[in-house]
C-alpha cells in the first residue's frame, strides 16, 4: 500500500484522504493510494519508525489492501 503527504498532480481521484495520519507525530494530511502497485524489494526501505492505522480509518484503508 502506499501512504502519502500528497497525492500526484494530476491523479488525486487516485487517493483518498484518511481522517489521521499514519504517523501520530505527524500534522500533516495523509493519504491511500486507492490502486496498487507492484515493485522490486528493492523500491522499498525499512521504516524509520512505526507507523500505525488509527482506528477510525481502519475501513478505509481495508477498502484498498490486497
Amino acid at each position: 500500500m502506499t501512504f502519502t503527504h500528497k497525492p500526484e498532480e494530476g491523479k488525486e481521484r487516485d487517493y483518498e484522504r484518511l481522517r489521521h495520519n499514519i504517523d501520530p507525530s505527524d500534522s500533516e494530511p495523509c493519504y491511500v493510494k486507492k490502486k496498487f502497485e507492484i515493485n522490486r524489494d528493492d523500491a522499498f526501505e525499512e521504516p524509520k519508525k512505526k507507523y500505525r492505522i488509527h482506528e477510525r480509518d481502519r475501513d478505509t484503508v481495508k477498502k484498498y489492501q490486497k
